[in-house]
């Protein structure tokens, strides 16, 4: 066998959509046996009956976030609410409580064991570790250049760029600026940085009852390791302020990003003039290569590609075996 680089798919195809429904296409290590995409945006539930049901979804942008909105400001018990819409921060979640929808501020009322969000959304979604946010944001290589305050269209939030970033033409990008101002993008300028697979996290605030507070001025992310009973693991950043395992009451209500790991079945597709070509993983080797298979009505045969998980599906270089 023999391996030939190529670069952007014969340099000639642009990769959209996401991999799954929902998820980036930056590829970001969590550990040193582990990386992950992250989702579209910030987790969120709707209900059009004052929770007897809810109906889980990502944001439809990575900046979106409810805020001082909606059912957020109005969750009147487990998870009922006095106005009916969206909420986006959310309580730690044990079997105790629907998934953190509470408007408890007694700790207790969040006790047991960690529930995890991730399967709202589907197989394979999950909520980092307070090991796995201190790697990405301290311990991966290169780490402390790849985030950085931001703004974009007016939301404040931070900027966590993956494991092979290299920043578009025309792109600007200040690492850890410690403030509001250096990182500034239209949405326009955004979507270049999103396409090369960065990440922003907003700065939603928190819930503690029913007020909220410090919206556009801090982000607070739970993790899913508890502390003790009273407490458990989240990642905070401010304007000049970053800290990847701070201590939580678990009655205080924080925003969730979920991520996933590349699967077999996984699918994207990347677009080449007219031709739409599909690609779906077959294999991820114990080397943590992932392995897809390249369909399209103009090609005969499949062809077998190898993309190394810690760089993008839709990245820059691929290595095909033939």
């Amino acid at each position: 066998m023999r391996k030939i680089l190529l670069s952007l798919l014969l340099a000639a195809c642009t990769m959209s959509m996401y991999a799954v429904d929902g998820m980036l296409s930056g590829y970001f290590s969590v550990s040193a046996e582990k990386t992950v995409a992250f989702s579209q945006g910030n987790l969120r539930a709707y209900t059009s009956d004052n929770g007897t049901t809810w109906n889980w979804t990502f944001a439809e942008h990575q900046w979106d976030y409810i805020g001082n909105n909606a059912a957020n400001n109005g969750v009147s018990g487990d998870g009922t609410v006095v106005f009916n819409g969206s909420v986006d921060l959310f309580g730690w979640s044990t079997a105790a409580t629907k998934y953190g929808i509470h408007n408890s501020k007694d700790n207790a009322t969040y006790s047991g064991d960690f529930v995890d969000w991730g399967p709202r959304m589907g197989e394979g979604w999950f909520t980092l570790s307070k090991a796995e946010w201190v790697y990405l944001s301290n311990t991966r290589t290169n780490a402390a250049n790849l985030r950085g305050q931001a703004v974009i269209d007016g939301k404040r939030g931070l900027v966590i760029l993956p494991d092979d970033w290299t920043l578009p033409d025309g792109a600007t990008f200040t690492a850890m600026p410690k403030n509001w101002t250096s990182n500034v993008y239209t949405l326009e300028q955004w979507s270049v940085m999103e396409r090369a697979g960065a990440v922003f996290l907003p700065a939603a605030g928190y819930r503690d009852g029913t007020v909220l507070g410090s919206v556009d001025d801090f982000g607070l992310y739970w993790s899913s390791t508890p502390y003790d009973a009273d407490k458990a693991f989240s990642f905070h950043y401010g304007q000049v302020y970053f800290g990847a395992s701070e201590l939580d009451a678990r009655a205080y209500a924080l925003s969730v990003r979920l991520v996933r790991e590349p699967q077999v079945g996984d699918r994207f597709q990347a677009i080449s003039g007219n031709d739409t070509l599909q690609y779906e993983v077959t294999q991820i080797t114990p080397n943590l290569e992932v392995k897809v298979t390249q369909y399209g009505h103009q090609l005969k045969e499949e062809t077998d590609l190898v993309i190394p998980a810690s760089v993008q599906y839709v990245g820059k270089t691929f290595a095909v075996t033939k």
